[in-house]
């Protein structure tokens, strides 16, 4: 028994720190390292007022450094004006980007992000707010 431990133990440590990660891309010839999609994900905070704007604001942020990440902001209301904007960072982890619209209130608004890592993409709608 205490063999049988002692051997799942260097099996395992073995495993962890010799085996290299690989995603499922492998199967077919390429080794994708780190796998975007369980690396990264994108936020869309909630509008707010600064001024005689409102302000939206969008993230990708990944676990890892990429060669490159874009991300698009957009900020709507609730009379249908849009505006958004896109931004592209290299050799990071994080993309934050804002985008603006002229308040005109009350009205509700919301923001949502677009992400874009490789070949992977992403799209969130944020929460609504009226002021």
């Amino acid at each position: 028994m205490k063999r049988l431990i002692v051997f799942l133990l260097v099996s395992t440590i073995c495993f962890t720190f010799v085996v290299p990660p690989v995603s499922a891309n492998s199967l077919y010839g390429s080794i994708i390292t780190p796998d975007e999609a369980l690396d990264c994900g994108v936020w869309a905070y909630t509008p707010y007022q600064s001024g005689t704007s409102v302000v939206g604001l969008a993230e990708v942020s990944c676990a890892s450094k990429h060669s490159s990440i874009r991300v698009v902001a957009g900020l709507r209301d609730s009379a249908g004006r849009y505006n958004s904007t896109s931004k592209t960072y290299y050799n990071t982890s994080t993309c934050q980007v804002s985008t603006t619209l002229s308040y005109i209130g009350p009205r509700t608004w919301q923001t949502d992000v677009s992400g874009y890592v490789s070949s992977w993409n992403a799209y969130l709608l944020g929460y609504q707010i009226t002021f």
